[in-house]
Formats: C-alpha cells, sequence, structure tokens
C-alpha cells in the first residue's frame, strides 16, 4: 500500500481504486482513519472520556451504509463471462475502500468558531458538511463503477438516493431547534438558522427522494449487464508513507485533544450539574471560570430554542436571585429567563419585546388568571435582578406587573361589585 496510491485514490483514480481494493491492509488503514476524523469531528464537541460513544458513530454509519449500497449493487448485477467475487469479500474490500475517504472528515477539525462569529461559523461548518458529504458521495459512486465495471451516472444517481434518505431520516432524528412559524419563540440568531436550515434541508430531501427514486430505478437498468472486477489479494504492507500519514495524524489527533479536551470537561461538568438539578453548584462552578475557558459556541442547559426544560426556569430565577455570579453567568441565564417571559407573554398578551410593556394594559383573559400572576411575578424578578435595563425600564416593567394584576383583580369581579 503506497501512500500515491491513497492520495490518487481520493480523486477517483482507477488504478488506485485497484491496487486498494485488493490490498489486504486497506480495512485496517482505514478503520484507523475513521477513528482519526471521529476525533477531528468531536475534539472540541464532546468530553470523550465520559462521552466516547461519540467515536463509534461513524463506524456504525459506515458499515451500514457501505453495506446498503453494496448490496443494492450486487444484488441487481447479472455477472457475465464468469467473473464473479464472493458477497463477503467484496464487501470487505468496498468497507476498507468506503473508510479511505475518512480523511475527508479531517476538514471538520477547523475550528471556525474561533475566528469567525457564531453565525458565521455555524454557516461554515454547515458548508463544509455539503462539501465533505458531496465529495463521498461522487467518491463512492466511482468506486462502485470500478469495481462492476459499470457507467458512473447509474451509481450515481443510486448512491444520490441513498444519501437523500440518510440525509433526510437525520433531520428527523438530530436535535435541533423547533422551527418557530409565528415568531414567538424568541430565537437566538444561532437557533435561528439551524432551524431554519433543518426545515429546509428536511422539505427538499424528502421532495428529493421522489426525484432521486426515480431516478435510481431507471439506471438500475444498466445494472443488468455488468460484469464485476475481479478483486485479486495483494499482500502488499504499508509503506513508509502510509505509516508516516497515520503517524502525522495520530499526532494531529493528540494535539486537538490537548487543545479542545479541557473546555469539553468544564462543560461536560457544568451541564451534568445544571441537568442533575444543581442549579447553584453550577453557576458557582461556572462563575469561577471566565468565558473563555468553555466551548466558544456553547448554550448551557436549559437551551430555550430545542424547547428543553431542564432545568427548571423557575430554579434558574432562584439561583440568579440567591448568588453572586459572574457576570457572564447572570447574563446569560437572565436572557434565558427574559426569553421564557417573552414567550408567554406573546401568547398571553401578544407582546415581545420590552419596549411593549407600557401602560395601559390590555383587557384580560380571567382563564388564564394564574398564567398572568405568574407573568406578573417575573416582570418583577427582572425589575429587582436585571441590571442590564436601565433604572427607568425596571421601573416600568414594575408598574406594568402591578396594573397587570389591579386590572386581573378588576376584570374578574362580578358586574354586581363594579
Amino acid at each position: 500500500m503506497k501512500l500515491r496510491d491513497a492520495a490518487y485514490f481520493l480523486v477517483g483514480d482507477r488504478d488506485a481504486i485497484v491496487a486498494l481494493a485488493g490490498n489486504r491492509w486497506t480495512l485496517a488503514v482505514g478503520a484507523f482513519l475513521v477513528l482519526t476524523a471521529s476525533v477531528a469531528r468531536n475534539y472540541d464537541g464532546a468530553y470523550l472520556p465520559a462521552e466516547w460513544t461519540v467515536l463509534t458513530h461513524g463506524y456504525a454509519a459506515s458499515i451500514g451504509n457501505a453495506f446498503v449500497l453494496f448490496a443494492a449493487v450486487f444484488a441487481f448485477a447479472r455477472f457475465t463471462d464468469g467473473r464473479s467475487f464472493s458477497f463477503g469479500k467484496g464487501y470487505l474490500a468496498f468497507l476498507g475502500l468506503f473508510w479511505m475517504t475518512s480523511h475527508l472528515a479531517w476538514l471538520y477539525a477547523i475550528p471556525y468558531e474561533r475566528f469567525l462569529t457564531p453565525v458565521g461559523a455555524i454557516e461554515a461548518n454547515l458548508w463544509t458538511l455539503a462539501a465533505v458529504a458531496a465529495w463521498r458521495v461522487i467518491l463512492i459512486s466511482r468506486v462502485l463503477s470500478v469495481l462492476f465495471d459499470l457507467p458512473l451516472l447509474p451509481v450515481f444517481l443510486l448512491a444520490a438516493f441513498w444519501a437523500d434518505v440518510i440525509l433526510f431520516s437525520a433531520t428527523q432524528v438530530m436535535p435541533a431547534p423547533v422551527v418557530d412559524f409565528m415568531g414567538g419563540l424568541q430565537h437566538t440568531d444561532e437557533d435561528a438558522l439551524l432551524s431554519s436550515v433543518r426545515f429546509t434541508v428536511m422539505i427538499f430531501s424528502f421532495l428529493g427522494m421522489f426525484v432521486l427514486g426515480v431516478a435510481a430505478l431507471i439506471g438500475l437498468y444498466w445494472l443488468r449487464t455488468i460484469a464485476p472486477l475481479a478483486i485479486e489479494p495483494v499482500r502488499e504492507r504499508p509503506s513508509t508513507g502510509i505509516l508516516a500519514m497515520c503517524a502525522a495524524a495520530l499526532i494531529a489527533c493528540a494535539g486537538a485533544l490537548v487543545y479542545g479536551q479541557p473546555e469539553q470537561y468544564r462543560r461536560f461538568r457544568a451541564e451534568s450539574l445544571l441537568l442533575a438539578g444543581d442549579v447553584a453548584e453550577a453557576f458557582a462552578f461556572m462563575s469561577r471560570h471566565e468565558r473563555s475557558a468553555f466551548p466558544p459556541i456553547w448554550d448551557p442547559p436549559p437551551r430555550m430554542g430545542y424547547a428543553e426544560e431542564s432545568p427548571s426556569i423557575e430554579a434558574v430565577r432562584a439561583a440568579l436571585a440567591a448568588g453572586e455570579l459572574a457576570p457572564w453567568v447572570r447574563s446569560i441565564y437572565l436572557d434565558k429567563s427574559w426569553r421564557a417571559m417573552q414567550e408567554q407573554a406573546s401568547y398571553l398578551l401578544g407582546y415581545h419585546g420590552p419596549d411593549d410593556y407600557i401602560e395601559p394594559v390590555l383587557p384580560l383573559d380571567t382563564i388564564n388568571e394564574a398564567a398572568y400572576l405568574e407573568l406578573a411575578e417575573i416582570l418583577r424578578f427582572h425589575s429587582e435582578h436585571d441590571d442590564r435595563y436601565s433604572a427607568e425600564d425596571r421601573e416600568r416593567f414594575w408598574r406594568y406587573a402591578d396594573e397587570m394584576e389591579r386590572k386581573l383583580l378588576a376584570d374578574s369581579q362580578p358586574a354586581d361589585d363594579r
């Protein structure tokens, strides 16, 4: 196995594909590359000693996807000229080649969030994901076309259809902010972008399944007269270049872990305390560090855009009122409290921002009396503890809460008592 073959393979060179397909070391080297790609993807997104299962996702997804694609082509192929190979050996050869595309995912290690705005970093990551995914679909299509000696187009249609199915399925199971159709959820810019992208991808991938599905069925017609490539086993050991590439990847992974894991440990520790309900302890832990000690793009629980309820926003307000916290911690959680209040106020009153809280109060529906009273208490909480607003604004919030309670009491009295 030569480094030249590994490099030329990435651009679909036929000789490189054939050489790697027959080499027994391809599977082992490919498996190592999957691991390094998983580290590149997660070194700054998960605390790996505790969340190590993320390193297995690449293996599970690639084994399943490779099996489906190879089995589909194998099942529809009608071998000619007496040339064939066993499904098991052919699948393992294809899986090794599938894994040899893994180092394209090293691009995911680019820390866009370090030099771009949060929204810009998310956009850059999404474009990188799209570019790598498209590259891999085209490359795997080329691999199958070489192995089975058939035109690229029909295999590409089949691979694109399967990729679209995977993409649509991912939009159904991946955690993402709730779609805000009516504008009442008060999403941050980052959550609004992720929500919009997920919804758009879901719609277009769903529609694309029908178009690509028909195209793939038409393409299968060409699979009836193909002759698979005879894969000749090669015992050639990995060259010095391949070993050097693996060593460099290992060193890069170690450096990435040293760089990214301390932040992830602190994130994991804080989130564990928050999700366990130890809000005061979590706030104290976070306050002992600067904001820069945590990941740049981090939305600690509860994530409002995802409709998370743990820890409860009531527990958050109690901890904010009780303790001396670092300014950055107070700012993040006062914002969460305010956004939760805005959603409630939007539902009850149709109000969104602080400028809307002016007298007089609109007529209130006494059926929602408990919700109005809760809203009044939240306004008083921000009036008392939220120093992000001016003294005048905070006084206005308090007066609005008093007026809402007075109006509610007046509206709830029987007509004869008025």
